[in-house]
């Protein structure tokens, strides 16, 4: 199932597992890698999964740069995103940016700018 199927949004919408299926997991999974916002509470149901750990990880981490998220609003692109930021940011700002996108700079940058831009 997709994360774009009419299933994978019901369960996505009302914040509820119903059952943990092996295509549940693996729909919630993808939805993660693929940016999409997945509930925390839904996320927590796999807790034990070593991918859910970190993406929960990684969500208390973003939690501190928040402040970028108003930032990026209304930027057409991630890269836009990146390049007005590295050009206007402090060198405090683009530091603690650098250090926290080390891993995967491209995911740090793409996830603010979804988070800013976020379609309903």
């Amino acid at each position: 199932m997709s994360p774009k199927s009419s299933k994978c949004k019901f369960f996505l919408r009302y914040k509820k597992v119903l059952f943990q299926s092996k295509e549940h997991e693996e729909i919630i999974r993808a939805a993660v890698e693929e940016y999409k916002p997945v509930p925390d509470d839904i996320l927590a149901a796999y807790a034990d999964r070593e991918w859910a750990k970190q993406e929960m990880e990684r969500r208390e981490v973003m939690k501190s740069y928040a402040w970028l998220v108003d930032m990026a609003a209304g930027m057409e692109s991630p890269e836009e995103f990146k390049n007005f930021f590295e050009a206007m940011g402090t060198d405090e700002e683009r530091a603690a940016a650098r250090d926290m996108g080390e891993k995967n700079e491209d995911r740090f940058y793409k996830e603010i700018w979804s988070r800013a831009n976020l379609r309903t």
